[in-house]
């Protein structure tokens, strides 16, 4: 079962929780418990295109098991603060009209998730936002799609692309549009996420001209 509850994080951000759950009963393995949560979670980040789901299904996801009744319930839960996850979250607890049953313990884990798990989230939100900045720059300009692969910036936090080196593609990239008058554009990949100003820098002459 798929569920998406909205919850605000400690410093205020609005976020969501997702939940895959399944149970499983005395005569079945566990392992194929986990294995079947796990692909249920990839469809789901398949359907909805959220990143967060997305590096859930690839990295060490924690499940946690319960017993209810006759059954002993699977579950993963994973933090997102993906704006379009959020109006999901939104709309889908306006149809229903009423808290679902699992929305306080949703909240509670998000409220009680370390900080690694709250920077990872806000990381991958970013991420998703250059992603789609890039895609944009990518259609006219010859340089963007020659220097980055599509999806990147999330693929840096999921599992990195064999041979490619992000920082040295944004460097790349900057030298390029500096040499070409048009910084703006470098500008742009970051516009929207709270990385832009980590790259605001004037590209050295050495990177300059490896990008010619």
């Amino acid at each position: 079962m798929s569920l998406i509850t909205t919850v605000t994080l400690p410093e205020g951000t609005p976020a969501v929780v997702h939940t895959e759950s399944l149970g499983r009963g005395e005569s079945e393995d566990r392992a194929e418990l986990v294995a079947t949560l796990l692909h249920n979670l990839a469809v789901e980040s398949e359907t909805s295109e959220c990143a967060a789901l997305r590096a859930a299904t690839t990295a060490k996801t924690k499940v946690t098991f319960r017993q209810e009744g006759p059954w002993e319930l699977g579950e993963i839960r994973v933090l997102c603060i993906d704006e379009r996850c959020r109006a999901e979250a939104e709309q889908y607890e306006k149809e229903l009209g009423e808290e679902h049953p699992d929305a306080p313990a949703a909240r509670a884990w998000a409220a009680a998730a370390d900080e690694y798990t709250r920077d990872h989230a806000q990381e991958l939100a970013a991420a998703t936002v250059l992603d789609a900045n890039l895609a944009r720059l990518s259609a006219g300009d010859p340089d963007a799609g020659r220097i980055f692969p599509p999806d990147c910036f999330t693929a840096e936090w999921i599992t990195r692309i064999p041979g490619f080196d992000l920082a040295e593609a944004v460097k790349q990239y900057a030298a390029a549009k500096h040499a070409e008058g048009r910084m703006d554009r470098y500008y742009d990949l970051f516009a929207g996420s709270d990385l832009g100003d980590d790259y605001r820098f004037p590209p050295a002459a050495d990177a300059t001209e490896a990008a010619r």
